[in-house]
């Protein structure tokens, strides 16, 4: 028999992971180079607290201090 011809093409969607990297904020990755609040951080890396505690899944203070050598994810910019 004849091979079945294919139906009408879909269109191309991307794969959910692409879709979501689409979606999300370009973060980077930074070093502490001193010990500060994490307040100080974030508004060195001109920020919201509440923005650093989602990136980093975590829940700190604003009054949290975050040594020096700590890593965090920041918004990219």
């Amino acid at each position: 028999p004849p091979p079945e011809s294919p139906g009408p093409l879909a269109p191309a969607t991307p794969e959910p992971s692409a879709v979501s990297a689409l979606n999300t904020p370009k973060t980077i990755l930074v070093t502490v180079d001193k010990d500060m609040r994490l307040a100080e951080v974030a508004n060195q890396h001109a920020t919201s607290v509440t923005v650093l505690n989602e990136l980093n899944e975590v829940s700190l203070s604003p009054e949290q201090m975050i040594k020096t050598g700590s890593q965090l994810y920041v918004p990219g910019r």
